[in-house]
């Protein structure tokens, strides 16, 4: 009798213990318990950036909701520039510059006259075309590249990659913006066309490529 009264002495002490009463009331579901675990431990990662930090309870929900916004955010921002490159990649790789080019006998320096007599007129999206083809040819010009009606973009920067891997960086970047305006119909503006035509005066200075006027037969 009396071990059945120390044993039940036992039984009482344990069912009163603040860890038993805890396990009994605790009717979370899983998500709830990996949120408190979750909380938690930013709570406890606050507290050891900032010790004289102590969030409450409702601070740490706080912590948690805009980490998952800014993780969410971060998340699909890298998705729309990986799509976004992806789309300027295939474009490079569809898009032929001189493809059905009404003028076919155009040099780099006519290239660059109808550009300025484009900008006199405001029309920069036209401008910009002329801009690059102007580029274009004068790498050509300076056989760095073979420019032909059925070749991308793409194809070019490969050549240039071979000869000089700065040069097509750079011819990578300004095709970019010429696909964008040409094909992509992208607006643009005063101030990035003139942005663009520094670049490419930059670019023929830097690299040391020549303007020419074509030889023509008859001239």
């Amino acid at each position: 009798m009396k071990n059945v009264n120390q044993a039940k002495d036992s039984l009482e002490m344990i069912l009163n213990q603040s860890e038993y009463q805890i396990y009994l009331q605790d009717n979370r579901n899983f998500i709830q318990i990996w949120w408190d675990k979750f909380k938690n431990w930013i709570m406890d990662l606050f507290s050891s950036w900032f010790s004289s930090l102590q969030p409450s309870s409702s601070v740490g929900d706080a912590l948690v909701v805009l980490l998952l916004i800014a993780a969410i955010i971060l998340v699909f921002f890298f998705i729309f520039l990986s799509s976004r490159n992806w789309i300027r990649k295939r474009n490079l790789k569809n898009y032929q510059p001189m493809h059905q080019l009404k003028e076919q006998d155009f040099s780099s320096l006519d290239h660059l006259n109808e550009a300025n007599r484009l900008e006199t007129k405001q029309a920069y999206a036209e401008a910009t075309r002329h801009l690059f083809l102007a580029f274009l040819l004068a790498l050509h010009e300076k056989e760095l590249l073979e420019a032909r009606m059925w070749k991308t973009n793409w194809e070019y920067y490969a050549e240039l990659q071979v000869a000089n891997s700065d040069l097509a960086s750079e011819f990578y970047q300004l095709a970019l913006i010429f696909e964008e305006v040409t094909y992509g119909e992208k607006w643009i503006s005063e101030k990035a066309f003139f942005s663009y035509r520094e670049r490419i005066t930059k670019g023929l200075n830097d690299f040391k490529l020549t303007i020419v006027e074509l030889d023509r037969e008859g001239d």
